[in-house]
């Protein structure tokens, strides 16, 4: 039997892990969006959105709800990151069963496979729109094979808000530095000359972290399927690229939205990034007037790149205004996918939540995703996102894009069956590159600098834990999240022991390959030498 100091040290594990998620809603909460005086509805929206999404939809749905129902609302915000939704909705069961309600309406934000595989039935409603807005919204239940809303049999509990891709931002100034061409594949990540200029963000905390990370190991399975090969294998080598790219980061951040502002700031050379993040940033950078070579223009051009009158001069015709920030999405690796919206369970204003939701899916909500910024906005309030309604690109006016992923979308795309299978990959990298990243970085270094490098850095790019033991580990994962810790405490020091030692072995193993290749060095110097008595006597007397 345990002893009592056993007990209470258990439980306080459990209280330190989840407590946090309770009490943040408490210090998170946005100011209220309300207009009109009378009757006042309120709404409780828990949202991984940035501010100006917030500020923007708030006031439209505000003025929309007084036009439609002659009511005003009040709207709370509670800033959660989308990893830590989950975490928060976890934590607070034992509240939910004692008053029926999280104090939370409406979910929005984070990726699909956070409403349809962590959240799904246990915290979500299904929800029942008014006639005909669905099959409005939703002519096609998909874009590229991803379902755009939930199509369970007892009705959706969620519903696509908007398009998301996934992609690499990069400054273009810091690159020049280092001395490296723009990336163009998540591999190019890798690269050693990217060793402390990448930043990666934490994807147990952050939902779109998770995706991006999930994208990269489900293109090495696609192409192992299409050249019939095992797919344990390409689970291996998706994950191990994953290290490597994790071996050159100076850290990892709680939240995917902290990343644009790194690069942006040259802090760091790239990071992965939502496209909407991305191109936000870009916009708020600017451009730089540049000649065609790279160099900052002389006299001669003007603001913008235009050119200044003067005669014979060459610079104003070649000099372009240049992005010093980049993005790209690595072409056939990357995905679309719908970023929902949801009505929690015990949600106590449940229809506000609903009106909530059908005015995001209406062509005026649609709209604000993608439109410039209307009178008395601020540059900011261009949302640069991707409606998830297809209908709303047949009018593409006043957009800040022009891509309609509708018609792009196709070839490769992420499969939610096949992300499922993933287990426990976020936790397994959090393990292996977050908790142990000064060992990562050191192990790599040293690879780097062996004379065995390649074929230790191929053992680095092979993850040593099976798709099936992360898929194992999910029950044991679960078992924690209902207050019983010791044996997910017990796998999480197995798996980082596991890693630590892979660590220390390659890099005794790199150390050796490096002694070796001195010895021999010294025994060829030493034969050269012999083989010249006169330079070696000449050496002697020196």
């Amino acid at each position: 039997m345990r002893s009592w100091g056993t007990r209470i040290l258990l439980v306080l594990v459990v209280l330190v892990l989840m407590l946090p998620f309770i009490f943040r809603a408490m210090l998170v909460t946005q100011p209220r969006v309300a207009v009109q005086s009378g009757p006042t509805d309120q709404l409780v929206i828990m949202t991984p959105n940035l501010e100006a999404v917030r500020r923007k939809f708030g006031r439209a749905f505000s003025a929309w709800y007084a036009g439609k129902y002659h009511r005003g609302v009040s709207i709370e915000y509670l800033s959660f990151g989308g990893g830590e939704i989950v975490k928060f909705f976890q934590a607070s069961e034992a509240a939910y069963k004692r008053s029926g309600t999280y104090n939370v309406d409406l979910v929005w934000g984070g990726s699909d496979s956070l409403f349809s595989d962590a959240l799904g039935s246990k915290y979500l409603e299904t929800v029942s729109l008014q006639p005909g807005v669905l099959e409005a919204a939703f002519p096609t239940p998909d874009i590229g094979g991803v379902p755009l809303y939930d199509s369970s049999p007892g009705g959706p509990r969620w519903f696509g808000a908007a398009l998301s891709s996934f992609g690499i931002m990069y400054n273009r100034d810091v690159l020049a530095y280092l001395h490296l061409p723009e990336p163009k594949t998540w591999a190019d990540l890798a690269d050693p000359r990217y060793s402390g200029w990448l930043e990666l963000a934490d994807p147990t905390r952050s939902a779109s972290a998770k995706a991006a990370l999930q994208v990269i190991v489900e293109r090495e399975i696609e192409t192992a399927t299409e050249q019939h090969r095992p797919q344990d294998e390409a689970w291996a080598r998706g994950m191990g690229l994953i290290r490597q790219i994790a071996a050159n980061a100076r850290g990892f951040t709680q939240a995917a939205n902290e990343l644009p502002s790194a690069v942006g700031n040259g802090d760091v050379a790239a990071a992965m990034s939502i496209d909407f993040y991305a191109r936000s940033q870009i916009a708020a950078i600017g451009c730089d007037v540049r000649m065609a070579s790279g160099r900052q223009p002389g006299p001669g051009v003007g603001p913008q790149g235009s050119a200044v009158a003067q005669p014979g001069s060459a610079v104003g015709r070649s000099a372009a205004c240049v992005e010093r920030v980049g993005y790209v999405e690595p072409q056939g690796a990357t995905m679309v996918t719908p970023e929902p919206i949801g009505v929690a369970k015990g949600a106590q204003h449940a229809e506000v939540a609903k009106r909530f939701i059908e005015f995001v899916l209406s062509e005026a909500g649609q709209r604000l995703w993608i439109t410039r910024p209307g009178p008395g906005e601020t540059p900011e309030m261009a949302l640069q996102r991707l409606p998830v309604v297809r209908s709303v690109y047949d009018n593409p006016v006043n957009f800040t894009e022009f891509t309609n992923p509708f018609t792009t979308a196709g070839g490769f795309n992420t499969k939610p069956g096949r992300r499922a299978a993933f287990g426990l990959m976020d936790e397994l990298i959090v393990l292996c590159c977050i908790d142990l990243l000064p060992d990562l970085r050191a192990t790599r270094r040293e690879i780097v600098g062996s004379p065995r490098a390649a074929e230790l850095d191929a053992r680095l790019g092979t993850f040593p834990v099976s798709q099936a033991a992360s898929q194992a580990g999910v029950d044991v994962h679960r078992q924690m999240l209902k207050g019983k810790p010791e044996d997910w405490l017990t796998l999480q020091r197995q798996w980082r022991d596991q890693f630590r030692d892979e660590y220390r072995e390659l890099r005794r193993a790199a150390a050796a390959a490096g002694r070796q290749a001195a010895a021999k060095r010294q025994t060829a110097t030493a034969r050269s030498m012999a083989a010249r008595p006169g330079v070696a006597r000449a050496e002697v007397s020196r």
